[in-house]
């Protein structure tokens, strides 16, 4: 059903809608801490220098460390530094809190929901929280018509590293250095009286960028509405429209304070001067319209289902920036169910972006799929009764789909104010498509205490989306490069899923979940032939032809 919409995967929330009756209130709490698992062992200080003596000794160069200071490592005079650890200095944890109301009469129900979360991150650097509200109602105008309304809008506030485009800054340089090198240096030894007198190696030290590198707080607001009339024309076939309007904004601002760094003996190295600012990214707004037909009926004395929809939609996205762009699809889907035991599910859709190029902005996007219910056969009757096997279903899929996830205009060309081109237009610029199979087993047992699921699949993508593909110079274009369709990639693996639920008592219940998976991708083609060679043109260390993986 999700074609186009479907190319990463699909999660389906759904939204808890109000009850009749009197008012309920709920409020639910949870906390949890976290920690790094499978942290590198790191040598100490005496290893690493007697390593980096020995490696200097092979290439014939002098040593590095003198038997003084290796001496110093061993006895523990001199601090062995597991800069990781140091960077890591922070529990991790975060805490969720929720609250609903909920009620309903007459012609009416309504559900309310507040919720806030915060997590602190393990540097001190990256922390979030999340304030958010929702609000829905189901509105009864008469016997066949129903609207139901949902208004959702949040604030998410995240604080990360004062450099925008390293927040995994810390980390890397943490990675850099060597045991031998100490955070700050020794004041007590120097005879010198510096507040936070950190020692900088090659320009480097973690904690001094954590503790005195400034901050950027970065801030995303989102306002959701939907209205979705349904009328019942009988109580198999409804008319149902789906209306909705989404607004994103998010601003960043930023400081560092100015702090200066000495060498050991006290004499200024570098500053770190004041920075203050802040910006306004571009908001985003989408109004979509979907209309559907719906019908719904019971076959052979209740025994069968059968399923059928069809509808279009259109989605216009718009960027405060002007950048603009807008989707069409037109889909249906039928479902039958053979006494709850076979089910067989076909749907085709058609999606046009304007993305694209005129001409190519289509495509097409078919799928099937089938399901064998094992518990619900006679043959199963003992296994059930006696909570062996409480679900076992196999099923198979198949189908096409494609994607568009690609800033729009990149088609087209660009030319600058001299006349320069600085984009060459590509006319045949279209959707990145992929061809897939997956075939699976889900399965419960000992009364559901033990599920799980495992899946094997295969995807096969073609018409890959190159937004900055170079072309030859002899087009005389300046940037030289332009949108492109090209390579083809393969990506096969399986997927295990475990869960183990109880309880002990009447009040006590736990969970324990465990998951496996295998994904081996390659690269099948390149370029336009098998044989072909692509070099990224902002990588140039990332290289693929056929055989090699992503």
């Amino acid at each position: 059903m999700y074609g186009s919409r479907g190319a990463n995967g699909v999660i389906i929330i759904e939204t808890k809608r109000g009850e009749m009756g009197s008012f309920k209130v709920n409020v639910n709490a949870w906390g949890a801490i976290y920690s790094s698992i499978e942290k590198p062992d790191f040598v100490g200080a005496y290893d690493y220098m007697l390593l980096r003596n020995e490696a200097h000794k092979t290439q014939g160069l002098t040593a590095a460390f003198t038997d003084a200071e290796i001496a110093d490592a061993k006895s523990g005079k001199l601090r062995s530094t597991d800069w990781l650890d140091e960077v890591q200095s922070k529990v991790a944890h975060t805490y969720n809190t929720t609250a609903s109301i909920t009620g309903g009469g007459g012609v009416g129900r309504f559900n309310l929901m507040l919720g806030y979360n915060d997590e602190k991150g393990l540097t001190g650097l990256e922390n979030s929280n999340k304030f958010s509200a929702r609000f829905n109602t189901n509105i009864n105008l008469a016997d066949k018509f129903i609207i139901m309304a949902d208004f959702y809008a949040h604030r998410l506030n995240v604080d990360r590293g004062f450099e925008k485009d390293y927040q995994n800054l810390p980390f890397e340089q943490a990675w850099k250095m060597n045991p031998t090198q100490q955070i700050f240096y020794d004041d007590a030894e120097t005879g010198l009286d510096i507040p936070n007198h950190y020692a900088l190696y090659n320009d480097i030290n973690p904690m001094a960028y954590i503790n005195e590198g400034g901050w950027r707080k970065n801030m995303h607001d989102r306002i959701t509405i939907n209205l979705r009339p349904r009328y019942y024309i009988t109580p198999e076939l409804h008319i149902a429209g789906d209306m909705s309007y989404m607004i994103n904004k998010s601003a960043s601002k930023w400081e560092r304070m100015t702090f200066k760094f000495y060498d050991k003996n006290g004499k200024p190295v570098t500053v770190w001067a004041h920075s203050v600012d802040s910006e306004q990214n571009a908001s985003t707004s989408q109004l979509t319209a979907r209309g559907t037909i719906n019908y719904e009926s019971r076959l052979r004395g209740e025994a069968d289902k059968v399923y059928f929809v069809a509808g279009s939609e259109i989605m216009t996205t718009t960027y405060t920036n002007f950048n603009e762009y807008t989707k069409a699809s037109f889909f249906g889907k039928g479902t039958y169910s053979f006494d709850d035991r076979y089910i067989a599910e076909v749907t085709v859709r058609g999606d046009g972006s304007s993305k694209f190029a005129p001409g190519n902005q289509w495509g097409f996007f078919p799928s099937a799929s089938v399901a064998w219910n094992v518990h619900n056969e006679k043959f199963m009757g003992k296994l059930i009764e006696n909570g062996i096997v409480d679900n076992l279903k196999f099923r198979f899929s198949f189908g096409r789909i494609g994607n568009e996830n690609v800033s729009p205009y990149l088609w087209q060309e660009i030319v600058n104010t001299w006349g320069w081109t600085m984009r060459v237009p590509n006319p045949k610029f279209t959707w990145e498509k992929q061809k897939q199979w997956n075939a699976a087993v889900d399965f419960g047992i000992l009364r559901n205490r033990l599920t799980g699921s495992f899946d094997i699949y295969k995807k096969h993508s073609y018409d890959l989306i190159y937004s900055d593909f170079p072309v030859p110079p002899l087009t005389g274009s300046y940037e030289l490069k332009t949108a492109m369709n090209i390579g083809e990639v393969d990506n096969k693996g399986l997927e295990l899923s475990l869960n183990w639920s109880d309880k002990i008592g009447d009040h006590f219940r736990y969970s324990i979940g465990a998951m496996l998976f295998d994904n081996k991708n390659t690269v099948q083609k390149a370029g336009h032939t098998k044989d072909d060679v692509l070099v990224f043109k902002n990588d140039v260390n990332k290289i693929w032809y056929k055989g090699v993986p992503m």
